[in-house]
């Protein structure tokens, strides 16, 4: 005997196919555009104010001892470190402390040739080229520290021993 399935099951079945694809097509493009966003965007903007090197000159003449992160938001190298570090500037409230240039959206070689070129202080006048990514502290408006005068991976350790020789952190 032969078993009649209505056609409205077969109706909802249908609907029910076609949601749940919809669904997951929504989900996927969802994932992606955070995940682009992730991938253009560097998450330490997210607790400090990001600027362009054009407006550095402002900000010093405002602020004129503060801290520079430089860095690439592109290099997808980097992305675990600011994380990390990320954390540092929240927990010890070091917001208002730095600000963020992001030299993906500049041209890397003029960026650093103008920070030479302009801001270079006394105390570290033979330096030739700034690597990035990297701290770099200003104070009466010139270079005053950085953070790494060679190429080097940035990592966390490096960063606390940094702000805490510099007087931002505390050794707990």
């Amino acid at each position: 005997m032969k078993k009649n399935i209505p056609r409205k099951n077969y109706l909802i079945y249908a609907l029910i196919t076609v949601a749940t694809i919809g669904v997951c097509l929504y989900l996927a493009s969802w994932y992606n555009t955070i995940r682009d966003y992730y991938n253009d965007h560097s998450v330490i903007s997210e607790v400090t104010s990001e600027i362009n090197i054009d407006s550095l000159s402002n900000v010093l003449s405002e602020n004129p001892d503060i801290l520079v992160y430089i860095s690439s938001s592109k290099d997808s190298l980097v992305k675990p470190f600011e994380k990390q570090f990320k954390k540092i500037i929240v927990n010890y409230n070091l917001g208002d402390n730095f600000i963020y240039i992001d030299i993906s959206k500049e041209v890397n070689e003029s960026v650093m040739n103008l920070l030479l070129s302009n801001y270079l202080g006394n105390n570290i006048e033979s330096l030739k080229k700034i690597y990035y990514p990297n701290i770099i502290m200003f104070k009466d408006g010139k270079i005053f520290n950085m953070l790494y005068l060679n190429k080097s991976t940035i990592n966390k350790n490096d960063v606390t021993k940094f702000l805490e020789r510099n007087g931002f952190i505390t050794n707990d």
